[in-house]
């Protein structure tokens, strides 16, 4: 006895134009009533990230969701991620550079239409803290994970930062 799906797939949809705003480590998730939100980022020059919401016809411009000035850590194989609870979307990402930058996430309550400012979620005191991933407990709370080296880039080690009140500060990593 075996089981199989038939997938058909539509035409190919543009979040954005990868001249313009990049396409590198896309990430998505889904908010509300089943509205893709697309993480992406620009690596090179800027380092720069955007997140782009389908408002059901097309995806919107890209919102640029750094801080003035900042730049982010973003390679093909690694990178800022994405999650999302109800209507809540937390981003995370390291920012530059890449030997001192803590890790951060920006928070919508909107169903990512607007983001907070900067959330520190790491708690490393030396050395370098990167690679951040992350997951939505089924509270809505988020779990970021990321790789820590003490100074020198020596004793690497993953540890976990949580959150208790949907995003807005993170617990001492462990």
């Amino acid at each position: 006895l075996s089981y199989g799906q038939i997938f058909q797939w539509g035409p190919e949809i543009t979040v954005a134009d990868g001249a313009a705003y990049g396409n590198t480590r896309p990430r998505a998730t889904i908010v509300g009533s089943d509205t893709p939100v697309v993480l992406f980022g620009d690596e090179g020059a800027f380092d720069n990230l955007f997140v782009s919401r389908w408002n059901g016809a097309s995806f919107d411009t890209p919102l640029p969701i750094l801080p003035s000035g900042g730049s982010t850590y973003i390679a093909g194989w690694t990178g800022p991620d994405i999650d999302s609870h109800g209507d809540t979307v937390i981003a995370v990402f390291k920012l530059n550079p890449v030997e001192d930058g803590n890790i951060y996430t920006v928070r919508s309550i909107d169903g990512g239409m607007t983001f907070s400012d900067t959330i520190r979620a790491d708690s490393h005191p030396n050395g370098v803290a990167w690679m951040p991933s992350m997951g939505m407990d089924p509270d809505g709370n988020p779990v970021v994970t990321y790789m820590v080296h003490d100074a020198n880039w020596i004793n690497p080690r993953y540890v976990v930062a949580n959150s208790s009140d949907g995003g807005l500060t993170y617990n001492p990593e462990m």
